[in-house]
Order: structure tokens, then C-alpha cells, then sequence
């Protein structure tokens, strides 16, 4: 058993690790599908939209999983499924078909987050934001591991057939977090009086919940646009090969394997309203910068930079609602907090892309870092919940 709880955290980042590789795949691949089907910004865009409107099952994940003993089947199953999503895309021979698909490949990843985040605040209470640290290398990982694999095959062989053998690692991951994953908390039905001191806890921190949604969701619109639009901007602007732009895509997330560890120690130390505002303020910054950059070492150190600062707001963010909410209510305040996030995501890429339609890069990514730098500015106005 004690052999067993030494992989456990292990396996927990590589769960994250897969189903982040399988997040970062349609993003990569825009300039791709740009040039094949012949598409305008705002229809690539509306490509890793689709992807985050299928993501907004999870708020049913996330109510099923606060009523289960299954999240780790949940999980697991979910992993498999997303792989087989994404390589389905190889078979897409129009654009309504990649919508499709791209739709699907969200739905089999809203599997993950509210059941998968919630088994790790189980199984570490005690040390809550290490382990969401530990678990965010993984998510840091797998976003840089998609890209940069995609880029790597794609460079020698078709999209298609690069996708086919990215499949192999969720499957894989499945299997073993299957085997290495299971449930600690046993159902029972709260009792009358526990609902109704749960619900009361809830109306009371829904003022302090909603900024805290408001000021995340400001902050991630300088991510979205960014992980969507760098490889289109790198291919637009410095004619980079599209699977270059890919690998650059995963370099912008390598510094993420050390930015969630990071994090996560620090949040446990500065408290976590403090680091989601210093990562909004990052990002804003690299934003600015990147844009007074030609091609090169500099400017590859700073997407990195950028990245790192991504990394650091995903345990944050993840500790102040789980010392926000209720431990039986966690399950359902994750599905929110991370419906809310892809509903946003999946915004934010048709209204960037009609910004770079009208105007161009630079006016684009200057009002998401704006944006950005605001979300930070009210998550300082926040308390720190205990």
C-alpha cells in the first residue's frame, strides 16, 4: 500500500501531463489548418473555440463527481477517449468536419479537471498546495510536450500520421492512472442540517467568489489569446515553417514544469491571491515586451518567460477556491471555476482573431495585456481565504 501512495503523486501529474498534451494539439496546428482549408483568422479561431465549448461538459463532471466514488474511473477513461478525439481530427476533409471534431475532443476532456483536481485536494490535504504544485508540472509539461512532439513528427511525416502516433501516450496514461488512482472518500448523504450549513457558506463567499471568477477570467484572456495566436503570429509575421511555430508553441510552456512546483510552494507561503496577481502582471508584462522583439534568442527566452508566468496562477488559482469553498462543495465550485474558464476560452479566440481582422497583431495582444494587468489589479482587492 505504501508502495503504492509513493506513485501516487506521479501519477497524478501524469494524468495532467497527458490530457494538457491533448489541450495544446488543435492550437498548434492552426497555421496548418489556415493554409490546408484555406481559412480567415476568425475561422481558425473559432477551431480551439469549438474544442472550449466542448469543454463545458465539465460542469456536469464536476456535480456528478461531489455524488461518486468514481472519479478515478471518470478520469481515466476520459484520458483515453480525448486521445482518440484528437487523432479523429486526422480524418476531417472540410472545415464543418474540424469543427465537429474539435467539439468532441472538448467533451472528452471535461472529464479531467473537476474530478482529477479534486481526488489530489483528497489525497494532500494537508499539503495542499505542494501536491496541486506537483500536479500542475504535469499540465506545464503536457503543454509543452504536444506542441513540440507534434512539431517534431509533422517535420517528417503528415499532420495526420503525427497524430496517430501522438495517441499512444493517453492510452498508455489511461491504463496506468487506472491502476495507480483510486477514490478516498466514501459517499454518504449530508444530512438535512449539513446541507443547509453548506448552502449558507455558500451564499456568503458567492460576493468573494464572483470577483475572484471576474478578475481569473480577465487575467486568462491574455493566455487564450496567446497560446491561440503566437504560432499565427510567429508563421504572419517572421514566416516561420508552421511545425517550427508549433515547437516554439511548446518551448513557450517548457519553463511550466518549474513554474507549477514554484507556485505551488510559494502559494502555501504568500498566500495564493498574491501569486494569481503577480502572474496576470507577468503575462502582461512579456505581452509588451514580445512585442518590441524581432526573431530570435531574446525573443525565444521570453515566450519561455511568459510561459513560467502561465504556470504559477494554475495552483494558485486552484488553492484559493479549494480554501474558499467547502470541502463537500469542491467538486461542483471546480466544475464552475473551470466551465467559466473554457466558456471564456472559447470567446476569447473569435473576438482576438476579429481584433487581428480589423487591426493587426500588435493591437490585439496590447489589449489583452491590458486586460491582464486589470484582472490583476482587482485579485489584489481580494482577502486571502483560510
Amino acid at each position: 500500500m505504501q508502495e503504492k501512495k509513493a506513485f501516487l503523486l506521479p501519477a497524478f501529474a501524469l494524468g495532467h501531463t497527458a490530457h494538457h498534451l491533448y489541450t495544446a494539439i488543435i492550437p498548434a496546428l492552426l497555421p496548418i489548418f489556415k493554409s490546408t482549408f484555406n481559412l480567415t483568422y476568425v475561422e481558425t479561431a473559432l477551431l480551439p473555440t469549438a474544442f472550449q465549448v466542448g469543454l463545458t461538459a465539465q460542469i456536469i463532471v464536476g456535480l456528478y463527481s461531489d455524488k461518486t466514488t468514481k472519479r478515478s474511473i471518470i478520469v481515466s477513461l476520459g484520458l483515453a477517449a480525448t486521445a482518440v478525439a484528437i487523432a479523429a481530427l486526422s480524418l476531417a476533409n472540410a472545415y464543418p468536419s474540424l469543427l465537429i471534431t474539435s467539439f468532441l475532443a472538448g467533451v472528452a476532456a471535461s472529464t479531467y479537471h473537476p474530478a482529477g483536481t479534486t481526488l489530489v485536494t483528497e489525497h494532500y490535504p494537508q499539503k495542499m498546495g505542494f501536491a496541486l504544485g506537483i500536479h500542475a508540472i504535469g499540465g506545464g509539461l503536457g503543454t509543452s510536450l504536444g506542441p513540440i512532439m507534434l512539431g517534431a513528427l509533422a517535420a517528417t511525416l503528415t499532420w495526420q500520421e503525427a497524430l496517430y502516433i501522438i495517441t499512444l501516450p493517453g492510452l498508455i496514461t489511461s491504463l496506468i492512472y487506472s491502476k495507480l488512482v483510486k477514490d478516498v472518500w466514501t459517499f454518504k448523504p449530508e444530512s438535512q442540517k449539513q446541507s443547509k450549513t453548506q448552502e449558507d457558506v455558500m451564499r456568503r463567499i458567492a460576493p468573494t467568489l464572483t470577483i475572484f471568477l471576474a478578475a481569473y477570467l480577465m487575467g486568462q484572456f491574455a493566455a487564450e489569446t496567446m497560446v491561440d495566436f503566437i504560432p499565427l503570429y510567429l508563421t504572419a509575421t517572421f514566416l516561420v515553417a508552421a511545425p517550427i511555430a508549433a515547437i516554439l508553441l511548446g518551448l513557450m510552456r517548457i519553463l511550466g514544469v518549474i513554474g507549477g512546483p514554484i507556485g505551488g510552494l510559494i502559494v502555501d507561503k504568500l498566500g495564493s491571491k498574491r501569486i494569481v496577481s503577480l502572474s496576470f502582471l507577468g503575462q502582461a508584462a512579456c505581452i509588451l515586451l514580445l512585442l518590441q522583439m524581432e526573431l530570435g534568442g531574446n525573443l525565444y527566452l521570453l515566450l519561455a518567460l511568459m510561459g513560467f508566468f502561465f504556470a504559477i496562477q494554475i495552483p494558485a488559482g486552484n488553492a484559493y477556491l479549494a480554501k474558499l469553498v467547502p470541502e463537500r462543495r469542491r467538486g461542483t465550485a471546480y466544475a464552475i471555476f473551470f466551465t467559466a474558464n473554457v466558456a471564456w476560452a472559447a470567446l476569447v479566440p473569435p473576438i482576438s482573431g476579429a481584433i487581428i481582422e480589423a487591426y493587426n497583431f500588435h493591437t490585439a495582444f496590447t489589449t489583452a495585456a491590458l486586460i491582464c494587468a486589470a484582472g490583476a489589479t482587482i485579485m489584489l482587492t481580494l482577502k486571502e481565504p483560510k
